[in-house]
């Protein structure tokens, strides 16, 4: 499966709910294969490369 991959710094698409929202990779955890991603100044969540598009 080719899997998308973002750097640090990439701007992202956010999925539903937050549909429309363009976010900012922060960082990204191996472990849990996830990628912190900052909205706005003071909001963060993780979601995994298959929930995140290129924005």
């Amino acid at each position: 499966m080719d899997m998308q991959t973002f750097e640090i710094g990439d701007q992202v698409k956010l999925p539903r709910p937050y549909q429309g929202v363009v976010g900012t990779v922060i960082y990204y955890d191996g472990p849990t294969e996830r990628f912190l991603v900052r909205i706005g100044v003071e909001q963060q969540l993780y979601f995994s490369a298959e929930q995140l598009t290129l924005a």
